[in-house]
């Protein structure tokens, strides 16, 4: 009985290292859903001229989400736009506006430099009352494909350690009171970008 014990102890041992080996190296996809918000400043003085909002936060936006889900870009295989929502967060004025339009994209990492992709349609919106935005929650937005594969190109040149500079244009066809120089119109908005990630996990940290 000895005998048979002894010689038992080198197969357990074996078989204990090599399940060892196997949780050191493993890891799991998973994928992660998240918002990444980005917050803009709007302050029109005409109704006729388009107003251009710099997203150049892009970068510290999508770290933030990674940070929150305790992902490292390394381990990001993909990341994609899967939907978009907007909400007002400020609005400076003592009565309602209502807006219709439509906002443009394109990625200009060089202020000064040519446009690298883009411009694009990315969200069009009928007549909205900026005041029903700031009193309700996030309004979904209906994204057009052109729009969403700017904005996952510069996601994708973010994984690969770029700092790309996102501009949206806002071409609103009808702003109700027309806003002016002595009337602006001015308030602050969200943008809500639904970020799904397909990251490499760790799991034998997990054991």
């Amino acid at each position: 009985m000895k005998l048979s014990r002894l010689l038992l102890l080198p197969v357990v041992g074996i078989l204990l290292f090599a399940s060892g080996c196997v949780f050191d190296n493993a890891s799991t996809q998973t994928v992660i859903n998240d918002w990444m918000v980005v917050p803009f400043y709007e302050n029109r003085t005409s109704p006729d001229i388009d107003s251009e909002a710099v997203c150049d936060q892009t970068k510290q936006a999508f770290l933030d989400l990674l940070a929150r889900n305790n992902v490292s870009p390394e381990d990001v295989i993909s990341a994609s736009l899967i939907k978009g929502r907007y909400k007002v967060t400020r609005l400076e004025s003592n009565h309602d506006w209502t807006i219709e339009g439509k906002v443009m994209i394109y990625r200009q990492d060089d202020p000064s430099g040519d446009i690298t992709d883009g411009p694009a349609l990315f969200v069009k919106w009928s007549r909205e009352s900026l005041e029903q935005l700031l009193a309700n929650p996030p309004r979904p937005a209906r994204t057009w494909k052109d729009g969403v594969d700017v904005m996952d190109n510069a996601i994708e040149a973010l994984l690969n350690g770029e700092d790309p500079r996102i501009v949206l244009t806002f071409r609103c066809e009808d702003i109700i009171p027309a806003p002016s120089v002595s009337h602006p119109l001015v308030f602050d908005w969200e943008a809500h970008a639904r970020i799904q990630l397909v990251v490499n996990r760790d799991v034998s940290k997990d054991l």
